[in-house]
């Protein structure tokens, strides 16, 4: 899609429009003027509301006005282009980011952070990375691995090595986990990103984490999520044990309990997912209240070998200070086409078992927890409905109202099996987006690891009813639907996969209808990286020695210019 830069009297030369302003009666000239601002109004408003509703099909929301150094008319073009290099599977950018063997990292909304320098156990420093391509010359310096990113070295006597750390650029924020102390605990720290100090709005500067039941626990995962942050604590041949915990307030919204993960949907509810032989499925968790409100079961009879979400921090507006540089900073994405992941080990069979994945609608999840009449509810209405009094109530834990799988999950989930997904991280989801590598069928019909692909598995289908319907109503090939012909396919029908059952030696079919389009990425390889990450407009190869980073978003008008437009 064009679009026509408009011209206004007032952007005429001077001259010009005082020569066409002398014909004209003083009245006729106030009037002018008038009507000249009112239309440039119009003409301006017409193209921020242009601007989004084409980030409301691609899946963003835009919370912040447009920074003044930056158009909405060129904001536009940016989010046109991005979307026609997604099509594609065509990045703007590529770099390398060298890194250490198996280094810790987190990926939070444009910034990755992994461990440096690293010593037994642990890590004595972050380095932190903008994801975000900022100018020809800087992406020239990056390929290059001459463009610094931001470290900070740990090693000052107060947080000498780190086992895992959270971030948010939003506050500030990083969230250090000391390696295991002689004692079985673990300490953690509350410190600002830019002088490695104690967070002044931190409730402590620090906790400490000791697990109640006496097992020893040799690893410790966090997720943040604005005020909350979870803590995975991992042991050999024993439950996973979590805790939430709010840092801003010193509240533990989730005190030591046994779950195998946890998801946050957004400030005030989590996704907990529980493995056990008394319950396998999903519980909603409502953080401000401490309870469960929910919990709706997954098509599984016996306990799973292993269960885990595949999702990451989520992604917050920022206001847009860094204007033309980084103008996706301003958005968000729209929470009614975001999506969560699960990978599943269902048997003990064979070195991986059997795997099945599952991608689950979060708002499809919450429609299906209201009733008839709250159905039109947006999220941040339903989290309103949930916080009053007549919704469900229940004790502190993991109880709550059950939904039965066949109740809830077909239309709101896809199922994945072996022959679809071949391999997936867990943070390869993004808004509306999973990164997967799929094994292609060669000609006899047999899957060929020869034919591995990369590809985006793509929950939004706004764009494809969009540009069906333009190219029914205008019969013309727009740019938009020639990309949409490369390595495209939509998945709308019902699937079934068999699972089978640890153990029993059974197998029994689960259903699935959410609707999804794959979309090919040619332009990465699927060897020889061994994991794959997916941010926003980011995709990140990992291998032994280094980060590829393959960046889908124009570089703010610079590049746009840079490529002709």
């Amino acid at each position: 899609m064009t679009v026509t830069r408009p011209c206004y009297l007032t952007e005429l030369p001077a001259e010009i429009l005082e020569e066409i302003l002398s014909y004209l009666h003083p009245c006729l000239i106030a009037q002018c003027r008038i009507l000249n601002r009112a239309l440039k109004l119009i003409v301006e408003s017409s193209i921020e509301l242009q601007l989004r509703i084409e980030l409301g099909i691609d899946g963003y929301i835009m919370e912040w006005p447009l920074p003044a150094v930056i158009s909405a008319h060129e904001m536009l073009k940016v989010v046109q282009k991005r979307r026609l290099a997604f099509e594609t599977g065509t990045p703007f950018t590529t770099w390398t980011l060298d890194a250490p063997q198996q280094s810790q990292y987190e990926i939070s909304n444009g910034v990755l952070g992994y461990g440096i320098l690293p010593s037994s156990s642990g890590y004595n420093g972050i380095r932190y990375e903008n994801l975000y391509p900022t100018s020809k010359s800087k992406r020239e310096d990056a390929n290059h691995n001459k463009e610094p990113g931001k470290e900070i070295i740990l090693g000052d006597g107060l947080t000498p090595r780190v086992a895992d750390f959270s971030f948010s650029f939003d506050d500030n924020l990083q969230v250090l986990v000391s390696v295991l102390s002689p004692d079985e605990t673990r300490t953690i720290y509350f410190r600002t990103i830019d002088t490695n100090e104690p967070h002044p709005q931190a409730a402590s500067t620090q906790i400490v984490l000791k697990p109640r039941d006496g097992i020893l626990r040799t690893r410790c995962l966090t997720l943040l999520s604005h005020s909350h942050i979870s803590f995975a604590l991992y042991a050999s041949n024993a439950p996973v044990l979590h805790v939430i915990y709010n840092w801003r307030t010193g509240d533990y919204a989730l005190p030591y309990q046994n779950v195998d993960d946890i998801a946050f949907l957004n400030e005030h509810f989590a996704l907990l997912l529980l493995n056990s032989t008394d319950y396998i499925g999903l519980s909603v968790y409502n953080l401000d209240r401490k309870q469960v409100i929910r919990r709706l079961k997954l098509p599984f009879r016996s306990v799973l070998r292993s269960a885990y979400f595949i999702t990451g921090p989520p992604k917050r507006a920022r206001s847009p200070s860094s204007g033309k540089e980084n103008p996706f900073e301003s958005m968000t994405f729209d929470p009614k086409v975001e999506v969560i992941g699960l990978q599943l080990t269902a048997t003990n069979e064979g070195p991986r078992g059997y795997h099945a994945y599952g991608v689950i609608s979060i708002d499809g999840l919450l429609r299906k927890m209201r009733s008839p009449s709250d159905i039109n509810l947006d999220i941040d209405q339903h989290d309103a409905y949930m916080r009053q009094s007549s919704a469900p109530t229940a004790e502190q834990g993991l109880e709550g109202v059950d939904i039965q799988w066949d109740e809830w999950g077909p239309p709101v989930m896809r199922w994945f099996d072996d022959g679809d997904i071949f391999d997936a991280s867990f943070r390869s989801i993004s808004g509306s987006r999973f990164l997967v590598r799929q094994r292609r069928k060669d000609k006899s019909g047999a899957l060929s690891r020869r034919r591995n692909v990369v590809c985006i598995l793509e929950f939004n289908l706004r764009s494809e009813v969009r540009s069906g319907y333009i190219h029914s109503r205008d019969n013309e090939a727009t740019a938009y639907n020639e990309a949409r012909t490369v390595g495209t396919k939509v998945v709308r029908a019902e699937t079934v996969i068999k699972i089978n059952e640890g153990g029993t030696g059974h197998a029994f079919n689960v259903l699935s209808s959410l609707p999804y389009r794959v979309i090919d990425l040619p332009s990465i390889p699927s060897e020889p990286y061994y994991d794959y990450y997916l941010d926003g407009n980011t995709v990140l190869g990992r291998d032994d020695t280094r980060y590829d980073i393959y960046s889908f978003c124009p570089s703010g008008v610079r590049q746009l210019e840079d490529n002709g437009d």
